[in-house]
């Protein structure tokens, strides 16, 4: 448990001082506004799983496609190729060449997980009031928005999750909690947004 916790003490960021009233309210406006002009986003992304009974972290690397308002291609490169992609409603799983589509209602769980994810992308999911307690925090050089589930379906999977922009709004790191206590990090670089992304990128077929 002592090395879970020094793992964990180095891997997560701070989350920053607490924004209330006005402040959080603007902050949010500004977050959607940033977000309704990107169009596209494509970066390579690595991911790091910690799970408390494990002494090591498990780390995974990929590239993630994204294109407004909810087309999203997560591809893992390493040390397994698959990816999951969304198409508007329509979900896929993609491994060896091979592309399984995904019944979103027996898949409800990876479902809400993905678009979730594609929400943290497109900033929908900070004003989604219905479905998650919104709290924004901020330090000198970053913002943090924390997505904490409302709905008993969600909560069985994630306790929360932290997105963390930077000055620009755009997301930098993703940190989610699971309903257990595990906790993922994702952590984005090389991003390059509004550039053309081939639609093939996003097919399910």
């Amino acid at each position: 448990m002592l090395v879970f916790s020094t793992l964990l003490l180095q891997a997560q960021r701070q989350k920053g001082s607490a924004v209330t009233g006005t402040d959080k309210t603007d902050i949010i406006n500004m977050i959607s506004q940033k977000s309704a002009s990107v169009t596209s986003m494509q970066c390579s992304f690595k991911q790091e799983k910690f799970v408390s009974v494990l002494a090591e972290s498990s780390v995974s690397e990929g590239v993630m496609y994204y294109q407004s308002p909810n087309r999203l291609h997560w591809e893992y490169n390493t040390p397994k190729h698959y990816a999951f992609i969304l198409n508007g409603d329509a979900m896929c799983y993609e491994s060896d060449n091979s592309k399984k589509k995904i019944d979103a209602a027996r898949n409800k769980s990876m479902s809400e997980m993905v678009k979730l994810i594609a929400g943290s992308l497109n900033g929908s999911g900070f004003s989604d009031s219905d479905n998650f307690k919104v709290d924004v925090f901020k330090n000198e050089s970053s913002y943090c928005v924390v997505l904490s589930p409302l709905k008993k379906s969600m909560k069985n999977l994630l306790s929360e999750m932290a997105v963390f922009l930077n000055q620009s709004y755009l997301a930098e790191s993703i940190e989610m909690t699971d309903a257990n206590g595990d906790i993922t990090v994702i952590t984005i670089s090389s991003c390059k947004v509004n550039t053309d992304i081939p639609s093939e990128v996003f097919s399910i077929e």
